[in-house]
């Protein structure tokens, strides 16, 4: 029940540093509520475009230039990139140049439609804030548990 009643304030909560207005528009397009979108965004990268994690170690580059060294000395690894930390397999998958996970824009849609994948799969709920994660239920509970505690700090703070 929790849950839902923090979904249904998300529209009163705070701005944040990244594309404000992309969020909203991601959020829209694809029936992910902002709330869940920032949660993510602040657990994967706390708000910064250009962070990455290549197979459990994080990078946080200073420059595009140094993320797309980063990323061509870690070819072929399992690579998460940009504000909501999109990994290589759906880069892969769409045919899509992963250096585009570090256009903040591009990287809050992508994040939200693949969100919005799982929700279509699972219902809005936790399981899939927790697929969006990991395949791996046991991974999947624990991370959408620390998704959870974000949305009540941000309702909290907002």
């Amino acid at each position: 029940m929790l849950f839902f009643v923090i979904l249904s304030v998300s529209p009163f909560l705070q701005a944040f540093a990244y594309d404000e207005e992309c969020l909203q528009r991601a959020s829209l397009r694809y029936g992910v509520p902002e709330i869940v979108i920032r949660a993510i965004i602040d657990m994967e990268s706390g708000g910064k475009r250009l962070a990455m994690n290549i197979e459990g170690k994080p990078y946080f580059p200073e420059s595009d230039l140094e993320a797309q060294k980063i990323l061509e000395q870690n070819k072929g690894r399992s690579t998460d990139v940009g504000l909501m930390q999109i990994n290589s397999f759906w880069f892969k998958k769409l045919n899509v140049p992963q250096t585009y996970g570090f256009r903040e824009c591009f990287n809050i849609n992508f994040g939200t439609w693949i969100l919005a994948y799982e929700i279509e799969n699972h219902g809005l709920n936790l399981k899939a804030i927790g697929k969006y994660h990991s395949p791996d239920n046991a991974k999947g509970r624990s991370y959408s548990s620390r998704v959870l505690d974000i949305m009540i700090k941000i309702l909290k703070n907002g």
